[in-house]
Protein backbone atom coordinates (compact mmCIF):
# COMPACT_ATOMS: atom_id res chain seq x y z
CA UNK A 1 0.00 0.00 0.00
CA UNK A 2 1.39 3.39 -0.96
CA UNK A 3 -0.60 6.60 -0.78
CA UNK A 4 0.37 9.70 -2.75
CA UNK A 5 1.59 11.55 0.34
CA UNK A 6 4.08 8.75 1.05
CA UNK A 7 6.37 9.61 -1.88
CA UNK A 8 8.04 12.80 -3.10
CA UNK A 9 10.01 13.14 -6.33
CA UNK A 10 12.23 15.84 -7.78
CA UNK A 11 11.09 14.95 -11.31
CA UNK A 12 14.71 14.20 -12.21
CA UNK A 13 15.18 10.63 -11.02
CA UNK A 14 15.18 10.97 -7.21
CA UNK A 15 12.47 9.74 -4.85
CA UNK A 16 12.20 10.74 -1.20
CA UNK A 17 10.36 8.42 1.21
CA UNK A 18 10.01 7.90 4.94
CA UNK A 19 11.17 4.39 5.74
CA UNK A 20 8.82 3.90 8.67
CA UNK A 21 5.84 4.66 6.42
CA UNK A 22 6.81 2.50 3.43
CA UNK A 23 8.64 -0.45 5.01
CA UNK A 24 5.85 -1.43 7.36
CA UNK A 25 4.51 -4.98 7.80
CA UNK A 26 0.98 -3.60 8.21
CA UNK A 27 1.15 -1.74 4.89
CA UNK A 28 3.49 -3.88 2.81
CA UNK A 29 3.84 -7.29 4.49
CA UNK A 30 6.82 -9.36 3.43
CA UNK A 31 8.61 -6.48 1.70
CA UNK A 32 11.87 -5.32 3.23
CA UNK A 33 13.65 -2.08 2.33
CA UNK A 34 15.74 -3.62 -0.47
CA UNK A 35 12.73 -5.22 -2.18
CA UNK A 36 10.61 -2.11 -1.68
CA UNK A 37 13.31 0.02 -3.28
CA UNK A 38 13.37 -2.24 -6.35
CA UNK A 39 9.59 -1.95 -6.67
CA UNK A 40 9.66 1.83 -6.30
CA UNK A 41 12.41 2.26 -8.89
CA UNK A 42 10.72 -0.06 -11.39
CA UNK A 43 7.22 1.37 -11.06
CA UNK A 44 7.91 5.06 -10.57
CA UNK A 45 10.73 5.45 -13.08
CA UNK A 46 13.26 6.79 -10.57
CA UNK A 47 16.97 6.05 -10.34
CA UNK A 48 17.59 6.67 -6.67
CA UNK A 49 15.50 6.31 -3.52
CA UNK A 50 16.44 8.44 -0.52
CA UNK A 51 15.28 7.00 2.79
CA UNK A 52 14.57 9.35 5.69
CA UNK A 53 12.74 9.13 8.99
CA UNK A 54 10.70 11.25 11.33
CA UNK A 55 7.08 11.68 12.25
CA UNK A 56 4.75 14.26 13.70
CA UNK A 57 2.82 13.86 16.94
CA UNK A 58 -0.82 13.10 16.15
CA UNK A 59 -0.08 11.92 12.60
CA UNK A 60 -2.10 8.85 11.60
CA UNK A 61 -0.28 8.20 8.29
CA UNK A 62 2.79 6.52 9.82
CA UNK A 63 4.88 9.47 8.67
CA UNK A 64 3.89 10.59 5.19
CA UNK A 65 6.82 12.44 3.63
CA UNK A 66 4.59 15.34 2.49
CA UNK A 67 4.48 16.54 6.11
CA UNK A 68 8.23 16.22 6.69
CA UNK A 69 10.34 16.98 3.61
CA UNK A 70 9.55 18.13 0.07
CA UNK A 71 11.53 18.87 -3.07
CA UNK A 72 11.29 22.46 -4.26
CA UNK A 73 13.76 21.83 -7.14
CA UNK A 74 16.21 19.10 -8.06
CA UNK A 75 18.83 19.07 -5.32
CA UNK A 76 16.80 21.36 -2.99
CA UNK A 77 14.56 20.15 -0.18
CA UNK A 78 12.52 21.99 2.42
CA UNK A 79 12.28 20.11 5.72
CA UNK A 80 10.16 20.51 8.83
CA UNK A 81 11.95 21.78 11.93
CA UNK A 82 10.71 22.21 15.47
CA UNK A 83 13.08 24.43 17.47
CA UNK A 84 10.94 24.14 20.64
CA UNK A 85 12.80 21.50 22.67
CA UNK A 86 9.66 20.87 24.75
CA UNK A 87 7.68 19.88 21.68
CA UNK A 88 7.24 16.15 21.01
CA UNK A 89 8.41 16.68 17.41
CA UNK A 90 11.75 18.33 18.20
CA UNK A 91 14.13 15.34 18.41
CA UNK A 92 12.79 13.36 15.45
CA UNK A 93 12.77 16.39 13.15
CA UNK A 94 16.31 17.40 14.17
CA UNK A 95 17.54 13.89 13.39
CA UNK A 96 15.78 14.04 10.02
CA UNK A 97 17.42 17.38 9.16
CA UNK A 98 20.84 15.92 9.95
CA UNK A 99 20.15 12.84 7.83
CA UNK A 100 18.87 14.86 4.86
CA UNK A 101 22.07 16.95 4.85
CA UNK A 102 24.13 13.78 4.24
CA UNK A 103 22.14 12.52 1.24
CA UNK A 104 22.92 12.81 -2.47
CA UNK A 105 20.36 12.76 -5.27
CA UNK A 106 20.40 10.77 -8.52
CA UNK A 107 22.70 13.36 -10.11
CA UNK A 108 25.20 13.01 -7.26
CA UNK A 109 24.42 16.39 -5.67
CA UNK A 110 24.41 16.72 -1.90
CA UNK A 111 20.96 17.98 -0.96
CA UNK A 112 20.55 21.64 -0.07
CA UNK A 113 18.23 21.49 2.95
CA UNK A 114 16.07 24.50 3.81
CA UNK A 115 14.41 24.21 7.24
CA UNK A 116 10.88 25.48 7.79
CA UNK A 117 9.68 25.82 11.37
CA UNK A 118 6.30 24.27 12.13
CA UNK A 119 3.89 25.43 14.87
CA UNK A 120 4.96 24.29 18.36
CA UNK A 121 2.64 22.05 20.37
CA UNK A 122 -0.33 22.72 18.10
CA UNK A 123 -3.29 20.94 19.67
CA UNK A 124 -7.05 20.66 19.93
CA UNK A 125 -8.78 19.59 23.16
CA UNK A 126 -5.45 18.43 24.59
CA UNK A 127 -4.40 16.31 21.59
CA UNK A 128 -1.36 17.41 19.59
CA UNK A 129 -2.09 17.64 15.87
CA UNK A 130 0.26 17.19 12.87
CA UNK A 131 0.34 20.85 11.80
CA UNK A 132 2.96 21.30 9.08
CA UNK A 133 3.54 24.04 6.52
CA UNK A 134 5.18 21.42 4.28
CA UNK A 135 1.86 19.93 3.26
CA UNK A 136 1.68 22.60 0.53
CA UNK A 137 0.13 22.31 -2.92
CA UNK A 138 1.87 23.65 -6.06
CA UNK A 139 -0.53 24.99 -8.68
CA UNK A 140 -0.33 27.16 -11.79
CA UNK A 141 1.21 30.43 -10.64
CA UNK A 142 0.77 29.79 -6.91
CA UNK A 143 1.73 27.62 -3.97
CA UNK A 144 -1.07 26.95 -1.49
CA UNK A 145 0.56 26.94 1.94
CA UNK A 146 -1.14 25.54 5.07
CA UNK A 147 -1.33 28.12 7.84
CA UNK A 148 -2.61 27.69 11.38
CA UNK A 149 -2.85 31.16 12.91
CA UNK A 150 0.60 30.51 14.37
CA UNK A 151 3.76 32.59 14.71
CA UNK A 152 5.42 30.35 12.08
CA UNK A 153 2.92 31.18 9.30
CA UNK A 154 4.57 34.28 7.82
CA UNK A 155 8.09 32.86 7.73
CA UNK A 156 6.86 29.68 6.05
CA UNK A 157 5.00 31.71 3.40
CA UNK A 158 8.08 33.83 2.72
CA UNK A 159 10.44 30.86 2.46
CA UNK A 160 8.18 28.92 0.11
CA UNK A 161 7.58 31.93 -2.11
CA UNK A 162 11.36 32.30 -2.47
CA UNK A 163 11.65 28.59 -3.29
CA UNK A 164 9.15 28.84 -6.15
CA UNK A 165 10.09 31.85 -8.31
CA UNK A 166 7.16 33.05 -10.39
CA UNK A 167 4.60 31.59 -8.01
CA UNK A 168 2.77 33.46 -5.25
CA UNK A 169 2.53 31.83 -1.81
CA UNK A 170 -1.17 31.80 -0.89
CA UNK A 171 -2.08 31.10 2.75
CA UNK A 172 -4.78 28.47 3.27
CA UNK A 173 -6.20 28.21 6.78
CA UNK A 174 -5.92 24.52 7.66
CA UNK A 175 -6.90 24.58 11.33
CA UNK A 176 -10.11 22.65 10.66
CA UNK A 177 -8.52 20.26 8.16
CA UNK A 178 -5.74 19.27 10.56
CA UNK A 179 -8.29 18.48 13.26
CA UNK A 180 -9.31 15.59 10.98
CA UNK A 181 -5.59 14.71 10.61
CA UNK A 182 -5.55 15.96 7.02
CA UNK A 183 -3.49 18.51 5.14
CA UNK A 184 -3.77 20.64 2.03
CA UNK A 185 -1.62 18.36 -0.16
CA UNK A 186 -3.45 15.35 1.31
CA UNK A 187 -6.84 16.50 0.01
CA UNK A 188 -5.71 17.48 -3.50
CA UNK A 189 -4.66 15.54 -6.57
CA UNK A 190 -2.66 16.80 -9.54
CA UNK A 191 -4.44 16.79 -12.89
CA UNK A 192 -1.96 16.35 -15.75
CA UNK A 193 -2.54 18.12 -19.04
CA UNK A 194 -4.16 15.89 -21.62
CA UNK A 195 -1.88 16.52 -24.58
CA UNK A 196 -3.26 15.48 -27.94
CA UNK A 197 -1.73 12.29 -29.29
CA UNK A 198 -2.61 13.23 -32.87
Amino acid sequence: MLEGGAVETDGAGTLLVNERCVVDPRRNPGLDRERMECILRANLGVEKVLWVGGELAGDDTDGHIDQLARFVAPGRVVAARQPDRLDANHAALEANLELLATLRDAAGRRLEVIPIDIPPRFSFQGTQLPASHLNFYVGNGFVGVPVFGAATDEAALGTLEQCFPGRRAVPVDCREIVRGRGGLHCITRDEPSMASSR
